[in-house]
């Protein structure tokens, strides 16, 4: 199973898939390609010789973001392969399909779809799927959690499946799962750091002083993963503050807070944007056959007269003539 570059996604995105093994070699190419991305692990499947597994894989700066597709198996971390690694960190998992049970820590843990699931790589354990098994798996080094308090005995084999703390990470979770394949290296760069800084908190890292003093860190990360989600959203006419606020699992007064932060509201901001992709197509000769106002509707403006006016206090005069003036 050689590793392809994708073209058309992200840079630096991997895959792996056994549809092009032969069926007797697949689960042990598959089970290469599971300790080559992540880690030295047993494993084993009752699938063979009908077994399937896909890997798509991409670095961020310090992590991975990892999408995996695979038959039902077994994975056991055994103390020797702990002591092996030289590293270690802490493995995500937010499960999309099928379920991920994992025995870790004194207990075993099963996550669903729309949960999610954390395996320590420092600690032994054993880890059961079942199909149609689909998963987002990000690593995060443990030197990123620095300073944490107790980090090892809140976080390894913890379930975040729902509550106030995990929404914005389950949401993160959820737009990564969405966006895995299209988003562009900044992108995936801001939705990572975001879910560095929500894993403590979803896991039940902090006690009340540490979370208010993170509240900056965590709005910080949480505003980028909102702009990148309107980046994303941006053409969508029903985009708005409470559509944000559902994809986020917070408050409407929420998102309004944390763009009142740097000095804007969600409305402006989204109307900037808009106004900025329009004024690039004005500038584009391949757009000039094309109507002012097919670029508005374009854009996600659904009122001519507002997107006029905004136009005209935002650039100083209307769109057309700022078509003219190009030349």
């Amino acid at each position: 199973m050689r590793p392809a570059k994708i073209a058309g996604g992200p840079p630096d995105v991997t895959v792996w898939d056994t549809h092009y093994i032969p069926p007797n070699k697949a689960f042990s190419v598959y089970r290469d390609a599971l300790c080559s991305i992540y880690m030295p692990w047993s494993a084993r499947t009752d699938s063979a010789p009908d077994f399937h597994g896909r890997f798509e894989t991409t670095a961020v700066e310090g992590g991975t973001i990892s999408r995996s597709r695979c038959s039902p198996m077994v994975c056991i971390r055994t103390p020797a392969e702990v002591a092996r690694s030289d590293d270690e960190c802490f493995y995500v998992l937010y499960v999309l399909s099928g379920y991920h049970a994992c025995e870790q820590n004194g207990c075993r843990n099963s996550a669903g779809p729309g949960q999610i699931i954390i395996v320590d790589s420092g600690q032994p354990c054993r880890v059961e799927t079942g199909g149609p098994y689909d998963i987002i798996c990000v690593t995060v080094p443990k030197v990123h959690l620095r300073g944490i308090n107790n980090l090892e005995d809140k976080l390894a084999n913890a379930l975040v499946t729902g509550g106030p703390p995990a929404m914005p990470l389950l949401s993160c979770a959820n737009f990564v799962s969405k966006h895995l394949m299209t988003s562009s290296r900044t992108e995936l760069s801001a939705l990572y750091d975001a879910w560095v800084s929500l894993l403590p908190l979803a896991g039940g890292c902090f006690d009340d002083e540490d979370k208010e003093r993170l509240t900056a860190s965590q709005n910080n990360s949480l505003l980028s993963a909102m702009q990148d989600y309107v980046s994303h959203n941006i053409a969508d006419p029903e985009l708005s503050a409470r559509k944000a606020a559902s994809q986020f699992g917070i408050s409407v007064r929420y998102v309004h807070k944390l763009f009142s932060c740097c000095g804007t509201t969600f409305n402006a901001y989204v109307c900037a944007a808009r106004l900025d992709n329009i004024r690039k197509d004005l500038l584009c000769p391949s757009w000039d056959k094309r109507h002012v106002s097919d670029l508005a509707y374009r854009w996600g403006f659904n009122d001519l007269s507002t997107f006029n006016r905004s136009f005209k206090r935002r650039f100083g005069c209307a769109p057309t003539k700022f078509r003219a003036r190009r030349d």
